[in-house]
């Protein structure tokens, strides 16, 4: 049998050491205790080896122009190895099996790699392990139910691969398991009811995959952090009992039912998720309210009526509210302008009516309001004013976007001294908008645009561009030519990119054709 210094010489080679940046006395005569990244027990035998520090010299080089780097079946000559880290290394190749006879390994780390092909059974001979980090490779198959004999484990790393099937209920038997983390597969099935077992279990991530279980599987107390969205989950959410859990993500399902009210046990709550293609319906309750912790909520794209409870105002630190596209009424609670962290608050595509509350002018850190297709009325809000005050720049810049169209907003008198430093918001016109264009001034007009588009530089990429793609519902088409013709002799700028959608809801919702006079009530409408 090769000896270890044989054994290390030939991993050497065929994980290309000479490209290594760091390989300190490696491959030489030198004591196998003065090699880098190497320890051996006082018997002279190697416990522990970490290569993942190394770095590789590639002077330019292609990886796909130099010999695969691989791991030596030699690897299982060291016996009394303990540790072995060869993450990040590029190897390429199937899963080495020389493992599976190292019985004394406690750690194995070989993340983020190219290894391909299955895990054997045979893995189950390695009841020391406590640490197994495979993910960010091409692993597919199976997982063998042997993995329950692992008995030791309490981490285990396997997302980013490709494994396929059923979870084995075998995994409920690792009662020391702290972190299972699974997502970005392609498992099948149900989450096993013997998952119920795994009492020390913190975080369970297992996003991405299509499983198809209820989200009331029996999953226990101590649980932080419970990641299952994007799979295609059933029924209604029961973690009522879960009062540890700071991180629910159940995004992307088929879950239907209501909030349980129950949810104001879970007061270490920081990030809840519930958004996007769920079945979910009924009022928000205002238990939660009672979640202090919060700091990102999101229940977008549901079926929630009601109004928005105004005892979310009593969270204070949280940054994102995101309520968009549900079925909410009533007004925007005044009390969100206690939320003096609130960096994004999205209510867009809803049922809300009311003004826009004065105190949301006390969110100096929003980064972005997006209230578009509601029923708001009032003036165009004015206290955003104040923002800018604080260091906050306005409207269609890096720092805030601010998104109102498609509601009932009506725009200050003329003389307001808001109007000149405030061109935002281009909802529904009235009627009556048309007939009072032409009555500006060219010189007028074309201050106007000019400030227009110097404070709102981001409208490009905030609203969807129209004049060049736009077609309405009557057939009504837009040419490029028609367009330089009818806007550019009033604003002499080039705004075919920047022009609001409030043009394409006139041609769609209303059959407006787009004439000279309605577009310029579109761009204008503070001069009237």
């Amino acid at each position: 049998m090769a000896n270890e210094r044989e054994i290390l010489t030939s991993l050497y080679y065929s994980l290309k050491g000479d490209d290594w940046s760091v390989r300190n006395h490696w491959c030489s005569v030198r004591p196998l205790n003065e090699w880098r990244f190497i320890t051996i027990n006082p018997e002279g035998d190697v416990t522990y080896l970490d290569l993942s520090m190394i770095g590789y010299n590639t002077r330019g080089e292609d990886d796909c122009d130099k010999p695969p780097r691989t791991i030596s079946p030699s690897l299982g000559g060291l016996l009394f190895l303990e540790y072995l880290n060869l993450s990040e290394m590029k190897i390429v190749g199937e899963f080495p099996s020389c493992i599976y006879g190292l019985v004394n390994l406690d750690w194995v780390l070989l993340d983020n790699n190219k290894l391909t092909g299955q895990i054997s059974g045979e893995i189950g001979r390695l009841t020391n392990l406590q640490y197994l980090r495979l993910n960010n490779n091409m692993l597919t198959g199976k997982l063998p139910e042997e993995i329950g004999l692992l008995t030791n484990l309490e981490n285990m790393f396997f997302e980013y691969n490709m494994f396929t099937g059923k979870l084995p209920e075998e995994i409920g038997m690792l009662t020391r398991l702290e972190n299972l983390e699974l997502c970005n597969n392609k498992f099948t099935g149900t989450i096993p009811e013997e998952f119920g077992r795994l009492t020390n279990l913190i975080r369970f991530w297992a996003s991405e995959n299509e499983l198809v279980s209820s989200a009331s599987v029996n999953i226990n107390t101590t649980l932080e952090v419970l990641s299952i969205s994007e799979n295609n989950l059933i029924g209604d959410l029961n973690i009522e009992n879960l009062t540890k859990l700071k991180v629910i993500d159940f995004g992307n399902n088929r879950l239907t039912g209501t909030i349980p009210r129950e949810i104001r046990n879970l007061t270490h709550l920081v990030y809840l998720f519930l958004q996007n293609n769920n079945n979910f319906h009924g009022i928000i309750p205002g238990e939660i309210g009672l979640l202090l912790n919060l700091e990102l909520l999101d229940l977008s794209e549901n079926y929630f009526t009601g109004k928005i409870p105004h005892q979310i105002g009593k969270l204070r630190r949280l940054e994102r509210i995101i309520l968009r596209k549900n079925a909410l009424t009533g007004k925007i609670p005044q009390e969100l302008g206690n939320i003096r962290g609130l960096q994004f608050l999205i209510l867009d595509c809803n049922k809300l009516t009311g003004s826009v509350p004065l105190t949301l002018g006390n969110l100096a850190n929003l980064h972005e309001l997006s209230l578009y297709n509601n029923e708001l009325v009032g003036y165009v809000p004015q206290m955003f004013k104040e923002i800018t005050n604080h260091g906050t720049q306005l409207c269609y810049n890096d720092y805030f976007s601010f998104l109102i169209y498609n509601n009932h907003f009506s725009f200050p008198p003329r003389n307001n001294n808001h109007c000149e430093t405030f061109p935002l918001g281009f909802d529904k016109l009235t009627d009556e908008m048309p007939q009072k264009a032409g009555k500006f001034p060219r010189n007028e007009i074309q201050q106007f645009a000019d400030e227009f588009f110097k404070a709102n530089g981001r409208l490009m990429d905030d609203m969807k561009v129209v004049l060049l793609q736009l077609r309405s519902e009557k057939g009504i088409l837009l040419p490029k030519d028609t367009v330089l013709g009818v806007i550019a002799p009033y604003l002499g700028l080039n705004v075919l990119n920047r022009v609001p959608t409030v043009l394409l809801e006139l041609q769609n919702k209303r059959g407006v054709k787009l004439t000279k006079d309605i577009i310029l009530c579109v761009i204008v409408p503070f001069l009237t």
